[in-house]
């Protein structure tokens, strides 16, 4: 029978979802119930392992014991933060692809109307005695462009349409089934960064996606656009997109994803005073924390195993070589 082990601190809700909805051929172990001269063996001897924060989950010992588990399946859907030296070439690594997205969707969508309306700075005006009825525009027929059309890029495109977006999206296949106006590849986002209005940064943090939207990428964008990161701080150039920020006032740009995660010592910062502008709006990595979530997302992660128990194909399989 496969041993699934399962590293994270298992609430109640958790142990109901993975008991729920594990299959019936699996022996499952939570590293929780073991003692410390217990935990070194059941790692050992997993077929599969099933995490939440692997770096965290694990005692420093630990983590070479880990080489030689065939399949580890993460619950976030980010694994840039693995300690990739310890895992062997030859395991299954999946990620848990979608499992978080439509809070971000929704996350992505509020932060756009709220940004595009500057909802903040007529709040602060009508504070401040200031009584000014712009005129303002609405989504419906302009453009956001999505770089990494996956779980979360299609989401959001499902709640975009609903507003009349006209969409634009960046994958590795330059292919889709959802409904877009556009759908290419990397070599293409030129292209869709000049003539969106709206760009989405839902990429996973890679080798090649690092520091992807840098100067040169900032200066396609039109001056006037809105952009939002729910992938990964890195992404984006700090450097550059401060300088940028500084000298288009008209340009915004709204996180919920940072340089600096985990914040060292308890606290957070930033290498420039970013929040001291005006065209800047954030959240502490909490877009995705929605009630229940966690448990969506264990279920959606033992399914997967489930399938690779029953020898059927798998979602979220990562290529280690993107990222060592």
């Amino acid at each position: 029978m496969p041993k699934v082990v399962i590293t994270l601190e298992p609430k109640e809700q958790v142990r109901q979802a993975v008991a729920e909805n594990i299959s019936s051929k699996a022996q499952v172990v939570y590293l929780a119930d073991l003692a410390e001269n217990e935990r070194a063996g059941a790692i050992q001897s997993a077929d599969v392992l099933f995490f939440f924060m692997l770096q965290n989950d694990l005692k420093d010992a630990e983590k070479p014991l880990i080489s030689d588990i065939p399949m580890l399946q993460s619950i976030p859907a980010g694994v840039e933060h693995l300690p990739f030296e310890y895992i062997s070439p030859n395991s299954t690594l999946c990620a848990n692809a979608g499992a978080w997205a439509w809070p971000l969707a929704e996350y992505v969508m509020g932060m756009l109307i709220f940004m595009d309306r500057d909802i903040l700075g007529y709040t602060q005006k009508l504070a401040q005695g200031f009584w000014n009825r712009d005129q303002i525009r609405g989504l419906r027929g302009r453009t956001l462009g999505i770089i990494g059309f996956g779980g979360i890029g299609k989401a959001t495109a499902r709640l975009a349409r609903a507003f009349g977006l006209k969409l634009m999206a960046i994958n590795r296949s330059g292919k889709t089934d959802e409904p877009v106006d556009f759908i290419g590849t990397e070599a293409d986002m030129d292209k869709v960064l000049s003539q969106s209005d709206f760009v989405l940064l839902c990429s996973p943090l890679t080798k090649t996606t690092r520091g992807m939207i840098n100067a040169a990428k900032l200066g396609l964008m039109k001056d006037d656009a809105i952009l939002i990161n729910v992938g990964r701080g890195p992404l984006v150039d700090e450097d550059d997109l401060y300088g940028h920020l500084k000298n288009h006032p008209d340009f915004k740009f709204g996180s919920d994803v940072w340089w600096n995660e985990p914040p060292k010592d308890g606290g957070f910062s930033t290498k420039h005073p970013i929040f001291g502008l005006p065209n800047v709006m954030g959240t502490p990595h909490n877009a995705d924390l929605i009630d229940g979530m966690l448990t969506e997302a264990v279920v959606q992660g033992v399914q997967n195993v489930n399938r690779y128990i029953n020898g059927e194909p798998l979602y979220g399989v990562i290529n280690q070589a993107d990222y060592v």
